[in-house]
């Protein structure tokens, strides 16, 4: 049985425990030796209170059913569960957002992967139960057919599902909220890793401008990915970049790819993008000191250095790409230099920066790298923590100029 049969088997068996009240006599809850307690009115408080003090006390495992509605008691939510899935401030009436949404790099993938999708039989985009995320709505899956792929709640299966298509010759495109990479590390690691295989995968909502609730944090990933053997990890500072990326990963053959989803608003560049994303790439030539800066954060990197131009400083700018290992041959070129910034949009501790502080070590130039302090964080501003961070451009201006 496929992974979406035994998705369908269990959904319907959910159903029946549902269409029955939990009284359904097939219970794999109370078949597995679980007490099962069912509640019908899961959107009631009242309820939800009656049973959890019912099982509170409880001196064997409980598995207690909710019967829930997404939306429930706003039209607007109940006739569209999967827009409504995650919004921000709208019109309760209406629903219409009171943003209006500029473009989005979620948008810009999905279309891409749709037209790449035309011309390539072999590629197939899975993802675990996030669809929106990856800006696959119900007329883009329809288009994609069944080489759309979503798995349910279950980044295992789906990184797992994306192994065994990668050895059969196929091209696996996966698409994955940063903060549930978590989810599927042993399947990274053992599944696709260990077995060098040329899985593709995209990386939504990452670093500081990603999502900024305690349990949706996107600052992990690259601590997390980046140092497991033979995965490479790259990250873009643009639209351009972004899609050369994809296309990348999605034909290499010889290592496994992950494509870090630039943050913030939409970067468009005419700069020919440098597809040789081993290695990285110089924007400015300098000297005296170097600013390497990835994804979203190079922006600000570019901006100090218009700030040392008035000040009649000539920084080296470099955007890594690779976050996964460093580029030697232009490390080299900065011994001589008196101080190398890095700037990682994620947490310090394991990020790019100290790839490259290692590497430099004590050969030259004072190495100061920046990122954010490995700490949980809710409901934060971001531009909060970049200065608390000292990573806005003003600040690594005068962190160069020291």
């Amino acid at each position: 049985m496929s992974i979406a049969e035994n998705h369908g088997a269990l959904y319907e068996h959910l159903a029946r425990l549902r269409d029955s009240n939990g009284e359904a006599p097939d219970n794999i809850f109370k078949a597995l030796g679980y007490k099962y307690i069912y509640v019908k009115e899961g959107n009631d408080l009242s309820h939800l209170i009656k049973a959890f003090r019912e099982v509170k006390d409880s001196d064997c495992a409980v598995v207690v059913h909710l019967n829930t509605m997404k939306g429930q008691g706003l039209p607007v939510a109940e006739s569209n569960k999967e827009a409504f899935h995650f919004a921000g401030p709208f019109n309760p009436a209406t629903g219409a957002p009171v943003h209006q949404a500029g473009e989005s790099y979620n948008d810009i993938f999905a279309r891409h992967v749709l037209n790449l999708m035309s011309t390539d039989k072999d590629i197939t985009v899975l993802n675990a139960g996030t669809p929106g995320a990856i800006a696959f709505g119900p007329e883009r899956r329809e288009a994609a057919g069944k080489r759309f792929v979503d798995v349910g709640i279950a980044e295992q299966d789906c990184v797992t599902m994306a192994a065994g298509m990668a050895k059969a010759g196929q091209k696996p495109l996966v698409g994955l909220v940063s903060t549930f990479l978590q989810r599927a590390y042993d399947q990274l690691s053992h599944d696709v890793a260990v077995n060098n295989l040329p899985v593709a995968m995209v990386d939504f909502y990452c670093g500081v401008y990603g999502m900024n609730d305690v349990t949706h944090l996107g600052i992990f990933d690259v601590a997390m990915v980046s140092n497991i053997p033979n995965i490479v990890m790259v990250s873009a500072t643009n639209a351009e970049e972004y899609l050369a990326m994809i296309d990348w990963a999605v034909d290499e053959k010889r290592f496994p790819v992950v494509v870090r989803t630039p943050g913030g608003k939409v970067v468009h560049s005419d700069r020919p993008v440098n597809r040789d994303f081993l290695r990285y790439d110089v924007v400015e030539e300098g000297s005296d000191v170097a600013i390497i800066a990835e994804g979203a954060m190079f922006a600000n990197a570019m901006q100090a250095a218009s700030i040392l131009k008035e000040k009649g400083l000539t920084p080296t700018v470099i955007n890594p790409r690779i976050l996964s290992d460093v580029d030697r041959e232009t490390l080299d070129k900065l011994v001589d230099y008196k101080m190398v910034i890095t700037v990682d949009d994620g947490i310090l501790n394991g990020g790019f920066g100290q790839k490259v502080a290692a590497y430099l070590g004590s050969r030259g130039p004072e190495v100061v790298c920046l990122g954010l302090k490995n700490e949980f964080m809710d409901r934060y501003k971001a531009m909060d923590v970049l200065r608390e961070n000292g990573m806005l451009p003003e600040q690594i201006a005068a962190l160069a100029m020291k």
